[in-house]
């Protein structure tokens, strides 16, 4: 289902819904996940999520089983779809009758090695190392709950003279993200100079009309 249309460069670029795209918790991440909904089948990387109902025995779990190093709460919005914001309970959030906690998210050692690099250290008593982390769960969290909620895009680029592709991509999870791929594939791209004449299946030969060909120049036939 297409979203957008726009020229680019001479090219006819199109996005569009993509309803294969992969979960983000399929690929590398920066944080684990461990929530759970009595109406929706969300990530839990712990496998304990469902067995606690108070927050603070299963954040006890965690770092009894998992090398934590940083936890923040996740709350979710249930109205038409679920959306999930991690940290503080602001905004829609905060309505008392369609959210409410979904669970937990946190950072092990391995999370924080993958992402700032191996042999890296964490200090949980640097502001500076608790602001990455919980940054890491942020965009984590922000991504899954795109990709719960279907923002997920893919783009073609054609060129309008023939109707040929000349470029596509899929699975990318945020229009914004997508646009700007599509913007700069379409950017990199360059309109091939291409035969104007067609092909007489009779004689085999490719015939020009009276204006000039930009491939053959002035040629009549070929």
């Amino acid at each position: 289902m297409t979203v957008d249309k726009k020229e680019i460069n001479g090219f006819d670029v199109v996005i569009a819904y993509d309803p294969d795209c992969e979960s983000p918790r399929d690929g590398e991440h920066g944080c684990e996940l461990a929530l759970s909904h009595r109406r929706y089948d969300l990530a839990d990387d712990s496998g304990y999520a469902s067995a606690f109902d108070d927050l603070n025995e299963l954040e006890t779990a965690l770092r009894a089983e998992f090398d934590v190093l940083y936890v923040a709460p996740v709350y979710g919005y249930d109205h038409g779809g679920i959306a999930l914001r991690a940290g503080q309970r602001t905004g829609q959030f905060g309505d008392p009758w369609d959210s409410g906690l979904a669970g937990l998210a946190y950072v092990t050692r391995k999370n924080w090695e993958d992402t700032q690099g191996k042999g890296v250290r964490y200090s949980p008593k640097s502001s500076r190392d608790r602001a990455r982390a919980a940054a890491l769960i942020d965009g984590d969290v922000e991504e899954y709950s795109r990709w719960l909620n279907g923002e997920c895009y893919g783009y073609t680029v054609t060129d309008p003279r023939d109707g040929e592709q000349v470029d596509s991509c899929w699975g990318f999870i945020g229009f914004e993200y997508a646009e700007q791929e599509a913007r700069e594939a379409a950017g990199s791209c360059e309109l091939e100079v291409k035969c104007s004449g067609r092909l007489n299946t009779r004689s085999g030969r490719i015939e020009h009309g009276a204006m000039p060909c930009p491939l053959h120049g002035e040629a009549v036939m070929s």
